[in-house]
């Protein structure tokens, strides 16, 4: 209850107008793309005697991908087709050779989008967690008795976890800016392993403070990654020597890029 001149009364309820406003809402729009580039080589060829009882699997691809098996029979063939064992007495290979070709390159471009949402008061942090579990297995083997020996094999599990975890406390100004204060933290699982192997991970943050027109969208940052890796195996010393490293060794090349962008836009809600 206000008494007195109707004034300074309109003067007191101007006041209470400006002091007792809505706390308005924000929604926060996150956009976190990922893409990945990769490409990997494979080239070789294989040769090796295949156990009596065992079968190789003959033939293969060309076309789209050099990766084909000959068995003796082929070979066999091949050399009386060319007519070698008229000029040089080069024999016959035994029924459990084999030889692999092969020369593969493949291509990978994927875009993974997330756009998770967010709604909080203003001045208030809103949290989010997303994302998986992974498990490996450990085992541990104890023999039990001296006369009569017991072999007892335990195994436990253990979790690896990867997730996106935001944390972002937005601050609306009178003019409708939009100050926030963000923590992100990113986990991705980048192989696929065995039961008994833990899976390995990357993971990227992100820690800023940042001010955003309303309902503006704004590039918050980006983070390149780059993998390389080569791996052979072949005969020594003769799968290091120039043009008959291909003949006697094979060899693997791994080329993968991986960016990650990071976009944010707050809107502003009043009612």
């Amino acid at each position: 209850m206000v008494t007195g001149p109707e004034p300074q009364i309109n003067k007191i309820e101007a006041l209470i107008r400006q002091v007792d406003r809505k706390v308005p809402m924000v929604t926060i729009e996150v956009i976190i793309m990922d893409v990945t580039k990769g490409r990997t080589t494979e080239a070789g060829i294989k040769a090796g005697l295949r156990a009596p009882g065992d079968s190789i699997p003959v033939g293969g691809t060309i076309l789209n991908g050099l990766n084909f098996t000959m068995s003796s029979r082929s070979i066999n063939r091949f050399i009386d087709q060319i007519g070698l064992n008229n000029v040089f007495n080069l024999g016959k290979v035994t029924p459990e050779f084999y030889v692999s070709l092969k020369a593969i390159e493949q291509l990978e471009n994927v875009e993974a989008r997330q756009t998770p949402k967010l709604s909080t008061l203003n001045g208030h942090t809103a949290n989010l967690s997303i994302g998986s579990t992974r498990y490996y297995a450990v085992s541990t083997q104890n023999t039990q008795g001296a006369l009569n020996p017991n072999t007892i094999v335990t195994q436990q599990f253990y979790p690896v976890e990867a997730n996106l975890a935001l944390n972002i406390r937005p601050f609306v100004s009178a003019d409708e800016d939009v100050t926030l204060s963000m923590e992100m933290d990113i986990t991705n699982f980048t192989a696929e392993t065995s039961i008994n192997t833990p899976p390995p991970t990357a993971t990227s943050k992100f820690n800023s403070t940042i001010r955003v027109k309303n309902d503006d969208m704004v590039l918050l940052g980006g983070i390149e990654r780059t993998e390389k890796g080569e791996s052979s195996s072949g005969i020594p010393f003769l799968s290091r020597i120039p043009v008959l490293k291909w003949i006697f060794s094979s060899r693997t090349n791994r080329n993968t890029k991986v960016v990650s962008i990071v976009f944010i836009r707050p809107t502003i809600i009043y009612n």
